[in-house]
């Protein structure tokens, strides 16, 4: 069973990217896992300590609202729900010390195009901690069946293929047209090297 992270911190636009999620995913053969993290508060004050559990107590209780609209919305869907302490990156990283994820949900926001991909402090931790494929839905997107498919192509060596999978599976469910990008810095044709890394990505596919 394939297991996907839904990162959420309670927002319209997180929960818009955990059912965008599972609509493209699916509910069979596949168990979500809702997580929520949040950041301990280093002091050893009475204050501090009962500040600390509050908001352990509201992150549990969020999750446990998110989770019962998730089953009445998807009602055959398999959902778990964490709440850990730590940036979300180091959560996610601890849950895959122990088990086998697939990829990751996360939702961005922002004011224009340039911020919603990287002025949202969590999805940019995500991106820049997380070794796991990794699905951005951009704030207010809905989900609808994907005809074309984009891969952006360096053609350097590619040593963790796997983090293909999602996209393979992607392409092949949705039955999708997968168009290989790569921008060339001169006119040049490819190198050995690169040609090499087309061939391997066209294999692969």
């Amino acid at each position: 069973m394939k297991k996907i992270i839904l990162a959420t911190d309670f927002s319209r636009n997180a929960k818009n990217a955990i059912e965008y999620g599972i609509q493209l995913f699916g509910i069979q053969g596949v168990n979500y896992i809702i997580v929520n993290s949040f950041v301990e508060l280093k002091a050893t004050t009475n204050v501090v300590v009962s500040m600390n559990d509050l908001l352990r107590k509201e992150s549990i209780k969020g999750l446990k609202v998110l989770e019962h609209s998730l089953t009445e919305q998807f009602p055959s869907v398999s959902l778990d729900s964490r709440s850990l302490y730590g940036s979300i990156a180091s959560v996610i990283e601890q849950i895959t010390l122990d088990e086998k994820v697939y990829c990751v949900v996360a939702g961005t926001k922002g004011l224009s195009a340039l911020e919603r991909f990287v002025m949202g402090s969590s999805a940019l931790d995500i991106i820049k901690n997380v070794k796991l494929p990794v699905l951005l839905v951009p704030e207010g997107s809905a989900f609808h069946s994907i005809e074309r498919v984009a891969l952006a192509a360096d053609y350097h060596h590619m040593e963790q293929v796997q983090f293909l999978s999602p996209l393979i599976d992607i392409i092949s469910e949705q039955d999708a047209e997968l168009k290989i990008v790569h921008v060339h810095t001169s006119n040049e044709t490819l190198n050995d090297d690169e040609a090499s890394e087309d061939m391997k990505l066209h294999n692969m596919f």
